[in-house]
C-alpha cells in the first residue's frame, strides 16, 4: 500500500532517519515506537509529504503520493488551527483539494459528526478543550477521507478523561482507517497488530507486539506495572511477555 525504498532525512548531522524501509499494508494499525530523538516524527513527517527525502522514494500504490492520499494529527492541535470557526477548519483542507462547495459542507459535516463535535461548528477553535480541539483537527483530516491516518502522539497532552474518550474514537477508526501511529503511552501500544522500532536512526524491529516484547525485554519491563494497573491483570504477572500473551488474544 505505502512503500517507504531505502529514504534518508538528516535535520542536522545525527538527527534523522537513515536508509529507512518498510512497507504500510492496508488496514494495519502500525505504531512507531523509539525513544525521544529517535526519528519518530521525522518519519511520519516524511510519509505525510512535510518532509522531502533526502534519498530514497515513499510511493504510495506504488506512485508519488498525491495530496489528500494521507492525512496527519499532531500532538498539539493549536499548530493546525489557522481560521476563525471549527467550521472553516474542517472545510480548509477541502478547499485546498478544489473540492467542490456542496461537497465541502456534506464531508465537514460527516467528519465532525463521526468526532461528535457537529455542535462546534460555530466556535472558535481557541476557546475548546484540549480533546475537543483534537477532535476538530482529527476531523478536518477525516473530510479530506485519507487513505492513511498518521498520529503523531496525539493524546500525550490530554488529561485522563479526554485521552479515554479519544480511545473510544481510536476503536472505531482502526476498523476504517489504516493508522501509523506515534506514542509512549503503554495503552496505545494494544490498539497497534504491528510494531516498528526505531533505534540509531533505523528500524531495528518489525513485527507484533509479543515478539517485540521477548527481543527488547530491557525497553519492555518498565511498562509491566502500568500495563497490570491499566488492564487489570494479575499481580503474579512477571514479564512483559505475559502481560501482552494475557491481552492479545481479547484484541
Amino acid at each position: 500500500m505505502l512503500t517507504v525504498e531505502n529514504t534518508t532525512y538528516y535535520h542536522t548531522p545525527g538527527h534523522g532517519i537513515e536508509n529507512l524501509c518498510f512497507t504500510v499494508y492496508e488496514q494495519d494499525c502500525l505504531v512507531l515506537l523509539g525513544a525521544n530523538g529517535s526519528g519518530k516524527s521525522t518519519v511520519l513527517s516524511l510519509l505525510a509529504g512535510l518532509l522531502t527525502p533526502q534519498s530514497g522514494k515513499i510511493l504510495y500504490e506504488g506512485n508519488p503520493v498525491k495530496p489528500g492520499e494521507i492525512g496527519i494529527v499532531f500532538q498539539h492541535p493549536d499548530d493546525q488551527f489557522i481560521t476563525t470557526s471549527v467550521m472553516d477548519e474542517v472545510i480548509f483542507g477541502l478547499e485546498n483539494l478544489q473540492v467542490p462547495r456542496e461537497e465541502m459542507t456534506a464531508r465537514a459535516y460527516q467528519a465532525l459528526d463521526e468526532v461528535g463535535m457537529r455542535w462546534a461548528i460555530e466556535r472558535h477553535p481557541m476557546t475548546l478543550s484540549g480533546g475537543e480541539k483534537q477532535r476538530v483537527a482529527l476531523a478536518a483530516v477525516l473530510a479530506m477521507r485519507p487513505k492513511i491516518l498518521l498520529l503523531d502522539e496525539v493524546t500525550a497532552m490530554l488529561d485522563s478523561h479526554a485521552r479515554s474518550d479519544f480511545y473510544t474514537l481510536l476503536k472505531t477508526l482502526k476498523k476504517r482507517y489504516t493508522i501509523v501511529m506515534t506514542t509512549h503511552i503503554v495503552e496505545e501500544y494494544l490498539f497497534a497488530n504491528r510494531v516498528c522500532y526505531l533505534q540509531n536512526h533505523r528500524i531495528v524491529f518489525d513485527g507484533d507486539l509479543p515478539t517485540f516484547a521477548a527481543h527488547y525485554p530491557t525497553y519492555a519491563m518498565p511498562f509491566i506495572i502500568e500495563f497490570q494497573r491499566t488492564c487489570h491483570l494479575p499481580i503474579c504477572i512477571q514479564t512483559y511477555e505475559e502481560c501482552v500473551e494475557q491481552i492479545w488474544p481479547s484484541l
